[in-house]
Order: C-alpha cells, then sequence, then structure tokens
C-alpha cells in the first residue's frame, strides 16, 4: 500500500465538494470514497456508516477520515 496522508485525503475531499460548502452530503461522500480505491476503510454499510458521523445529513472533512486509511 502506498503513502497516504491527510493531505492527500484533503485534496480527494476538496475535489468533491461539488457545492462549495465545506462539507459533504451522501453522494459527494459516496464519490470520494469511491476515489479512495485502496485507501479506504472496509464499510459494509455505507449509509449506516455515514449516517453514524453524519450531523443533519452532511459530514465535515474530520467525520470523513473515518473513511480511509492514512499512513
Amino acid at each position: 500500500m502506498s503513502h497516504f496522508t491527510e493531505a492527500d485525503l484533503k485534496k480527494i475531499y476538496d475535489a468533491n465538494d461539488d457545492d462549495g460548502n465545506g462539507i459533504f452530503d451522501l453522494a459527494e461522500t459516496k464519490k470520494a470514497y469511491a476515489q479512495l480505491g485502496e485507501h479506504a476503510k472496509k464499510v459494509d454499510n455505507f449509509e449506516a456508516e455515514f449516517n453514524k458521523h453524519a450531523k443533519d445529513g452532511h459530514i465535515t472533512f474530520n467525520e470523513f477520515k473515518h473513511f480511509a486509511v492514512l499512513h
């Protein structure tokens, strides 16, 4: 597995913040998660995991970190 840092994750996050509001809805989260590739944390039920971290149907960058494996 290649080196993957918080800065790398932030680039993916920012590139997928379609409306530029700094937070992700479910669709933005799914799109960014798909781009994590080998750095994505295994999630059995994506929507349940999203809802666990979401506040009012949105997550922040810090909450998105739960979906990635940083190293």
